[in-house]
């Protein structure tokens, strides 16, 4: 939608999109060799697969950056708290009220959003409301982590690790979308053990790993990230589809 003029938004929801996906992404570090939109750059992809899926449906402007407090202490990391993520939400979706849509699909691509969002649906749930609007939610970061691993842990490359950031998974994601960001001569492995992703939010990534990375990103391939992307999206499409 932000790439469209207002007529040409006008007259699709006249014409009957009546459906708009709204992601939460981020800009924080991803180790030396992603780039700090990592999570943006295949979360716009992911919304604009889904909306395709979907049918009469268009990619509202992505929430950035994210709620990334974890992340501090590394370069290139912006974050907002919680009360100012929800509050955009907000905004999107009285945008998008007024704009005529009928429904709403809320998700994140980035992990510490998912928690504040989810907390916030009763809240967001009734903004849509006054709007006539239905909020369809794909907001459970256990279930995002599962479909991110899932391909990997097919093929037996699955690193063990409770989280994704800058490792294999991303790297090839990616490598698939945007190889012209990634440096792989910069790749490097970072923490490469289980850990708790409840003390990973509340003491941050710093104290786990010196090059903000989980796990090793060195064996990332552009075909895994098509691979992960697809089913990202299958995954995607199930869960909208349960609540539609």
């Amino acid at each position: 939608m932000a790439q469209m003029s207002a007529t040409a938004i006008e007259a699709a929801v006249a014409g009957g999109a009546q459906t708009a996906v709204v992601v939460a992404g981020s800009v924080e570090q991803h180790g030396p060799h992603l780039p700090c939109d990592t999570d943006t750059v295949y979360g716009t992809e992911l919304a604009r697969r889904l909306a395709t899926r979907l049918g009469s449906a268009l990619v509202a402007p992505l929430i950035v950056p994210g709620c990334s407090d974890h992340h501090l202490g590394f370069g290139g990391t912006f974050t907002i708290g919680p009360e100012l993520l929800v509050a955009q939400a907000e905004a999107h979706l009285r945008s998008l009220g007024r704009m005529g849509f009928a429904t709403v699909v809320l998700t994140s691509s980035h992990g510490g959003n998912f928690g504040p969002l989810y907390e916030a649906l009763p809240h967001l749930r009734a903004v849509a409301a006054e709007y006539g609007m239905r909020l369809v939610d794909v907001l459970s970061l256990a279930d995002f982590v599962a479909a991110l691993r899932k391909v990997p842990a097919e093929r037996g490359l699955d690193q063990g690790i409770p989280a994704v950031q800058a490792d294999l998974i991303e790297t090839s994601i990616m490598l698939y979308l945007r190889p012209d960001l990634v440096r792989m001569d910069l790749a490097e492995a970072g923490h490469m053990r289980p850990f708790d992703i409840d003390e990973l939010f509340a003491s941050g990534l710093k104290p786990l790993t010196a090059n903000g990375i989980l796990g090793d990103p060195r064996g990332a391939t552009a075909e895994l990230g098509e691979a992960i992307v697809a089913a990202l999206e299958e995954y995607l499409v199930a869960a909208v589809g349960e609540k539609m």
